[in-house]
């Protein structure tokens, strides 16, 4: 008997694989998730989805969708296409069908389904007809089209139209203190110019809506031509949370021997003296943990404090208000929910990889310049007021972003007040009865002085602060 169940479960699996097996190499083979947890494998029939999003309707044909997932039984929506895109909304009641591979063609209701996983393979040719990229204040991502032939601000010193060919960035930051809505145009060439806006909207063409008139306070980045910037070989990669979705993007850094501390001779005490540390091959993450990644740790863990964000905004601004131990209890979530060794950096990571192989007062040069961080004094939009998104400044030769302003970040360090004191292999300084713990960086309430590279702070490892967030790093085989 128990040698016949054996046979009839070696079948049964044998079966399973055939049918996977076959699943795999269909060319065109839909997955669709039930809310039940039944799947149905086949070919979706309708030609597109009509999305109602914050920029409007939106059709969106199906051979351009990679995934779409249901969040809700009113049917709210995240359509993420093989592009790179990412458009939130909701869809209308309805069915859609399905042509099953053995079975005949079924009807589903969109509220019973969770989500559909699109296995078309397509070369999009969004960057060549739609080279640049939308970023809105709802999180949506879309390659557009600059119609324009100029864009007009106006300044302190008047008014000033910037050929549309010469743009790099177009940003916008609705300051708290004033309650205006400034944008910051990014030329090509690095010069800046701030102001409003006017008309106070920016008339854009899209794959999926061929007039898209995008008010300036829904806009947060228009990256133009994307297509035209370069290419940092930096190796990047980014672990699976399973059903969750991609962990945080991580750089590999290739390790090396290095001076930490102070060059220039004028910072702080603790700063001292130059030491030599040598790193093992670890990564970190390209960008600080925004509240969209710790807001998911919030919805998945069983106990976790959900940090305001001082109403300046969600999504993919830097997470605040998050203490140190809250910021360890997310990468012990990441490592359990990846199988990968995920951890807070050390002192030592952090600065090796902020410097990226300079050894001058900022990771960029020994002047502040304009608008290279998010500080008080560093001349971007958002300087004193508030964080900005992360992503909006130029990243260090190791393809990191906001390593210097934007929010202080924790480190696994207990604070020292002397180099010497510290490992020269670059592992975190552990003390018994730990008081406070180190934080690097700077922050956008900070002078310029407190962002330069060899700069540390500390502060209790419960204190939260609208100016304090992380990064995460991890060990490599």
């Amino acid at each position: 008997m128990i040698c016949l169940k054996r046979l009839q479960r070696f079948t049964f699996l044998a079966l399973l694989g055939i049918l996977f097996s076959a699943h795999a190499n269909h060319p065109a083979g839909d997955v669709v998730t039930m809310k039940n947890g039944d799947i149905h494998i086949g070919n979706i029939e309708q030609a597109s989805f009509i999305v109602d999003a914050s920029l409007g309707k939106l059709t969106i044909p199906v051979p351009a969708i990679h995934r779409l997932s249901i969040q809700s039984r009113k049917l709210d929506i995240l359509v993420e296409t093989d592009a790179g895109e990412s458009i939130k909304g909701s869809l209308a009641p309805g069915d859609i069908r399905i042509s099953r591979l053995q079975d005949p063609t079924l009807p589903i209701a969109l509220e019973d389904i969770s989500r559909i996983d699109f296995g078309h393979q397509q070369e999009s040719d969004a960057l060549a007809e739609f080279p640049s990229r939308l970023e809105t204040t709802d999180g949506d991502l879309l390659f557009v089209r600059l119609t324009a032939e100029n864009v007009t601000l106006e300044t302190e010193n008047g008014r000033r139209d910037v050929d549309a060919s010469d743009l790099r960035f177009v940003d916008t930051s609705l300051h708290t203190f004033e309650d205006e809505l400034l944008t910051q145009l990014t030329l090509l060439d690095g010069r800046l110019y701030q102001g409003q806006i006017t008309p106070a909207n920016i008339l854009l063409h899209s794959p999926y809506l061929e007039t898209m008139n995008v008010p300036a306070g829904q806009l947060s980045r228009l990256t133009l031509d994307t297509v035209k910037q370069a290419e940092v070989a930096i190796e990047f990669f980014s672990d699976s949370l399973r059903t969750l979705g991609n962990g945080p993007k991580m750089v590999k850094i290739k390790g090396g021997s290095f001076l930490r501390g102070d060059y220039q001779g004028d910072g702080d005490d603790d700063e001292q003296p130059l030491s030599e540390v040598s790193l093992k091959p670890y990564a970190i993450g390209a960008y600080e943990i925004t509240f969209d990644q710790y807001d998911l740790f919030c919805r998945q863990a069983r106990k976790c404090h959900n940090p305001d964000d001082q109403e300046w905004g969600r999504g993919q601004r830097p997470a605040i208000n998050i203490s140190w131990e809250e910021a360890s209890a997310y990468v012990g979530w990441l490592a359990e929910k990846t199988g990968k060794p995920y951890r807070l950096p050390s002192d030592s990571e952090w600065e090796y990889a902020h410097r990226a192989g300079n050894t001058t007062r900022y990771t960029w040069g020994n002047e502040v310049e304009s608008a290279r961080a998010n500080c008080e004094g560093c001349g971007s939009i958002w300087d004193g007021d508030q964080t900005a998104p992360v992503g909006r400044f130029e990243p260090n030769a190791f393809g990191l972003y906001d390593t210097s302003g934007n929010v202080f970040e924790w480190v696994a360090d207990c604070f020292h007040d002397r180099f010497s004191q510290a490992p020269n292999d670059g592992s975190p300084v552990e003390k018994e009865g730990c008081g406070k713990r180190v934080i690097r960086g700077g922050a956008w309430s900070f002078p310029p002085h407190e962002i330069r590279s060899a700069n540390r702070w500390r502060d209790f490892p419960t204190r939260r602060s609208d100016d304090t967030g992380f990064r995460v790093a991890m060990d490599l085989e």
